[in-house]
């Protein structure tokens, strides 16, 4: 900058202009460098518009670079990941089914086999919601089976259950684990797990922690997907979900996996067996 309006003082030297600039006088000499981190914030801000939630070690991972660089340029130039959203806690069910919860007795160690599954709602544009059931497979993290409609009832979960045993060839005593709301303790939803040789788990009262693994999908979907804004109607809200239902199993890693999508996982998953 001083070397541009070097004409402006004529009267005063190069030496005199950084002094009173407080720079050293080698510096304008120098030829700007270019911004070494340029070319990846912008692959990184690209990224952050799909996956914002992504802190350094998923971008680290998605970019095959070391995570002390990526958390350096990130640090830089202020990409932060989305925070998450404070915990609500849910209120309690009024009944009560004799189901108890059997995630703590089994050990998930294949595709298939025991299944997440929950309600939310979202807003629409104008007025009124839409209610979205998914059902997630606690060993890939896939979302396996989802519907969704302007009613919150049984026959929403029963399509969102019906969507996976289409996709899905099920070995008799497979899991369904949901909290205690009425769609899912409702007879008709019982009677299709059971007649599909299928084994119902339900959360204890008031405990959202004990159904994590579909609460957290929850929070990632509201973050990047339903979060932002809203739909115009329900014909545009399925569409568009169902497209990042789409993305959310094919491109988007997780830690837990060891940095892999949950189809690759799956993949990898049913070769080795």
């Amino acid at each position: 900058m001083i070397r541009e309006r070097e004409g402006e003082f004529k009267e005063l030297s190069l030496e005199r202009c950084a002094r009173a600039c407080g720079v050293p006088r080698s510096s304008l000499y120098r030829k700007g460098l270019p911004d070494k981190d340029a070319a990846l914030v912008r692959k990184i801000r690209k990224l952050h518009q799909r996956f914002p939630y992504y802190g350094y070690r998923r971008v680290a991972a998605e970019f095959g670079l070391s995570s002390k660089l990526v958390r350096g340029v990130m640090r830089r130039n202020e990409l932060c990941a989305r925070r998450r959203r404070p915990k609500q806690r849910a209120k309690a069910a009024a009944e009560v089914p004799p189901n108890a919860n059997l995630l703590p007795y089994l050990h998930v160690a294949a595709p298939s086999r025991v299944f997440a599954a929950d309600v939310t709602f979202i807003r629409l544009l104008g007025g009124g919601f839409c209610y979205v059931a998914s059902v997630l497979d606690v060993f890939t993290r896939q979302i396996v089976g989802w519907a969704i409609s302007s009613r919150n009832d049984t026959q929403l979960t029963k399509d969102a259950l019906t969507h996976l045993l289409v996709s899905r060839s099920l070995k008799p005593c497979w899991v369904h684990h949901s909290d205690r709301g009425s769609s899912y303790t409702a007879e008709a939803f019982q009677e299709l797990v059971t007649s599909c040789n299928g084994l119902l788990s339900y959360s204890d009262k008031g405990s959202p922690t004990q159904n994590a693994y579909i609460e957290s999908f929850f929070k990632t979907f509201k973050l990047e997907e339903a979060g932002h804004e809203p739909y115009t109607n329900i014909q545009e809200a399925k569409l568009c979900i169902e497209i990042y239902f789409q993305i959310y199993n094919q491109e988007r890693l997780h830690s837990s996996l060891g940095n892999k999508s949950p189809d690759q996982f799956y993949k990898e998953a049913i070769n080795v067996s």
